[in-house]
């Protein structure tokens, strides 16, 4: 890893704490009775509200009400704020009176890497802490593998923290409304973004989860960047919001502290934290069985009768350069 881009990246990071500064953690302040005081007030008025016999009235004064309550506990959450940790120059966000969260977990290194970064959070703190994993089930008929690679990270990273790691979450999203498929719809968004988008706030409501974490990382500084990675993660860092790292969604946090670094900055965590072996099992290649490389024609049906090879790298997609140039920078080889 170059110097000069760690220096860099520490002040890019100090962009992002100034942005979590606009949300000061309070810790005098009882988020939970807040918000059920909140929940309770605005529930009563709109009782009230169905006696009216004029049922236009009734819609439109509801309405409002239900309104109100979204501004009072986006104010509220705002009002009890953020509590940040910083990990090798990167602030990640995570308050003491959490008692459950939840993240996204892929079976990629990036995914991986927060899931034990904020686990080691809640040790070293003495946290009383949960983290529930969601996987997002995803082309299963190209990519059968993937599945089975989610469970084996899930369970390594609970071998390794088994009174933090809890439960698996499990959200099937069909391969044709995936954005390969089908493209994006809505507002530069594919169906599969918005699926999991809505499928983490229906699971925050059913749980009652105080954040979800996200492991979305920037794009790397690759000289000849390939064309088929995600523009979205060419990020800016002087463009960015506290929205972008830290969302308010009114009953929980939207984090995804990690994208402001690179790939490098994962596999250093890695090996920093003597995680190595974990990170073996993860996989970043998205090659597939109906792609034209060494995985052409490995399709789910293939698969099926043989879950016990091992599947090799297609070596072509971005992922795969990604997750090369990221071991290279770190002058290592696996």
């Amino acid at each position: 890893m170059k110097t000069i881009k760690y220096i860099e990246m520490w002040e890019s990071n100090k962009v992002t704490n100034n942005l979590y500064k606009e949300v000061p953690y309070n810790p005098k302040l009882d988020i939970s009775k807040v918000l059920v005081s909140i929940d309770k007030s605005c529930n009563d008025k709109i009782e009230e509200l169905h006696k009216l016999d004029d049922i236009n009235e009734m819609r439109k004064e509801t309405s409002k009400t239900q309104r109100q309550r979204t501004m009072k506990l986006k104010a509220a959450l705002d009002q009890k704020g953020l509590h940040t940790h910083l990990v090798d120059g990167v602030y990640i966000p995570f308050n003491p009176n959490w008692k459950q969260i939840a993240i996204n977990l892929s079976g990629g290194a990036d995914s991986a890497c927060l899931t034990f970064l904020l686990a080691d959070i809640i040790q070293k703190n003495n946290y009383k802490c949960t983290i529930d994993v969601i996987t997002h089930s995803r082309v299963y008929n190209a990519r059968p593998w993937a599945g089975p690679i989610s469970i084996k990270v899930y369970q390594s990273l609970k071998d390794l923290y088994p009174n933090i790691i809890c439960n698996r979450i499990t959200n099937y999203i069909p391969p044709e409304l995936e954005h390969g498929s089908i493209g994006n719809i809505i507002e530069s968004r594919s169906v599969d973004q918005i699926c999991v988008d809505s499928f983490n706030t229906y699971i925050q409501h059913e749980n009652r989860y105080d954040a979800i974490f996200n492991a979305t990382t920037k794009n790397p500084s690759m000289d000849i960047p390939t064309e088929d990675r995600m523009r979205n993660r060419d990020l800016a860092i002087l463009d960015i919001g506290l929205a972008d790292v830290a969302m308010n969604k009114e009953t929980f946090w939207r984090c995804l502290p990690l994208k402001i670094v690179e790939k490098d900055w994962i596999v250093k965590q890695y090996i920093d934290h003597n995680k190595l072996d974990l990170f073996k099992i993860t996989r970043s290649c998205e090659g597939d069985g109906n792609g034209v490389s060494i995985l052409t024609g490995l399709d789910y049906k293939w698969y099926n009768y043989n879950k016990d090879k091992i599947i090799p790298e297609c070596g072509q997609c971005f992922w795969c350069a990604e997750r090369t140039w990221a071991l290279k920078e770190n002058n290592i080889e696996l």
